[in-house]
C-alpha cells in the first residue's frame, strides 16, 4: 500500500516532508495497556522508519485494466453516449414540432380574432344604423 505524508516531521535525524508518497505496510505494536499500529516504509532511502497514522493518509490502489475489459467498458460507454445523444435530438425535434404547432395556432387564433372583430364591428353598424 502507498501513503502520502501531510505533515513534516523528522524521525532518527531524517526529515520526512509533506507530500511525499512512500510503500508502506501497517506494523502492529503492542504494550501492556494498548495496541497501536503505524506504517512502517518498506523501500528506498527511507526503509524501516515509521510513520504514525495522523502524519499520513492512504491512497488508493491504482486498478489496471486488460485490453479486453477497457474495449468492453469503452464500448459500453460509448453505447451510452450514443444513446443520450439519440434521445437528445428526438427531443429536439419534439421542440420544433412543437414550436411550430404553437406558432401555427397563433395565427389562426389572430385569424379568428380579426374575423371576430370584423364581425362585432357590423353588428354595432347595424345596430346603430
Amino acid at each position: 500500500m502507498k501513503v502520502r505524508v501531510i505533515k513534516d516531521f523528522t524521525v532518527n535525524q531524517f526529515l520526512i516532508q509533506k507530500g511525499n508518497v512512500y510503500e508502506v505496510r501497517k506494523l502492529q505494536t503492542q504494550n501492556l495497556f494498548q495496541s497501536t499500529w503505524s506504517y512502517q516504509i518498506i523501500s528506498g532511502k527511507y526503509s524501516g522508519v515509521l510513520i504514525h497514522p495522523q502524519n499520513a493518509i492512504e491512497l488508493k490502489a491504482l486498478t489496471t485494466y486488460s485490453e479486453k475489459e477497457w474495449n468492453d467498458m469503452e464500448n459500453y460507454y460509448m453505447g451510452l453516449l450514443d444513446q443520450e445523444r439519440e434521445q437528445k435530438e428526438r427531443l429536439i425535434q419534439a421542440v420544433c414540432s412543437l414550436t411550430s404547432s404553437i406558432k401555427n395556432n397563433r395565427e389562426v387564433s389572430q385569424k379568428l380574432d380579426s374575423f371576430l372583430v370584423t364581425l362585432n364591428s357590423r353588428d354595432l353598424e347595424n345596430q346603430l344604423s
